[in-house]
C-alpha cells in the first residue's frame, strides 16, 4: 500500500480509524438504550443513572470525532472557535 493510499484510508477526517471510532461509540449508545428499555431487571435503581452517563459520554465521543457533523455537512467553524482550534473544527476540545 502506498503512503498516499494509506493516508487517504487511515488518516484524516474520513479515515477508517476515525469512522470506526464513531461506529463503536454509536453502537454503545444503541446498546445503552436497549439496556434502559429493560430497566425492570436492574439490580438497583441508580443503575439507570450510570447507563445514562455512559450513553451521554458515547454521544460526546462520537460528536467530537465527527466534529459535530462539520465535515459531513460542510459548514465552517465560527471565528471564535477557529481562533482556539488549529484544525478549524467545531469541537469542544481546544487544540494548541
Amino acid at each position: 500500500m502506498s503512503d498516499k493510499t494509506y493516508l487517504r484510508l487511515m488518516d484524516g477526517e474520513f479515515g477508517f480509524v476515525e469512522n470506526l471510532t464513531v461506529v463503536f461509540a454509536l453502537g454503545a449508545v444503541i446498546t445503552g438504550i436497549f439496556i434502559l428499555k429493560n430497566r425492570n431487571n436492574f439490580p438497583f435503581p441508580t443503575f439507570r443513572f450510570y447507563i445514562w452517563l455512559i450513553i451521554l459520554g458515547c454521544i460526546y465521543i462520537a460528536g467530537e470525532e465527527i466534529s459535530w457533523g462539520q465535515h459531513y455537512f460542510g459548514w465552517e467553524a465560527s471565528d471564535s472557535i477557529a481562533a482556539i482550534n488549529r484544525q478549524n473544527e467545531t469541537n469542544v476540545a481546544q487544540h494548541s
